[in-house]
């Protein structure tokens, strides 16, 4: 079975996955990196966790947080039909609580969970990412409304403003080569130099 079928389950049931064009990123990014430890953060039904175990090193494994838990159990089981979730463990979460308590590092995370976060989360992820790791997060320009394609909305402010943060301190961080890519809607590439 492929993983087509989640793909299209996500559609019918209105759940979010990684665009297409997101995944053809991730997947060149996989291939080429080939992690063995690869951190999540925003599990959903399990489609990104799916295509990076898919595309990746037969011996990788993913850890991947989800605050909702029914997302969590649906990835589970989804990554079981797929025969992956021996390859896969789930914690259901907060991603800001869980990753306080991470122990070892990753040569490779993904991070498409809430976007106002991501700035709460780089201490964090900084300290997770083992040299020469890559770090990819989604979502970077929200709608349009970080680079400031979209007019800003009243309620987006506090969103957008921690974006542009995160973005400027990866950006200028020493220890990182980061740029963002204009795919979706805005992934940050970093690779941590050593």
């Amino acid at each position: 079975m492929d993983i087509l079928w989640l793909r299209r389950l996500a559609g019918e049931k209105g759940i979010p996955v990684i665009r297409e064009d997101t995944e053809k990123l991730l997947k060149v990014l996989i291939a080429l990196k080939r992690p063995k430890k690869i951190l999540e953060i925003g599990t959903g039904i399990g489609y990104s966790a799916a295509v990076m175990l898919s595309c990746g090193d037969p011996s990788s494994r993913i850890y991947s947080i989800e605050k909702d838990e029914d997302k969590c159990l649906l990835a589970r089981q989804n990554l079981g039909r797929l025969g992956l979730d021996g390859r896969a463990a789930l914690f259901p979460g907060d991603a800001g609580e869980i990753l306080k308590s991470l122990t070892g590092s990753y040569d490779f995370i993904f991070v498409d969970g809430p976007k106002g976060q991501y700035l709460h989360f780089l201490p964090y992820l900084l300290d997770a990412l083992e040299n020469g790791g890559a770090l990819v997060c989604d979502d970077v320009n929200y709608r349009g409304l970080v680079d400031g394609r979209v007019k800003m909305r009243r309620n987006s402010v506090t969103l957008v403003n921690n974006l542009r943060e995160f973005i400027k301190r990866i950006e200028s961080h020493p220890g990182l080569e980061s740029c963002v890519l204009d795919v979706g809607e805005g992934i940050l590439v970093s690779a941590r130099k050593g």
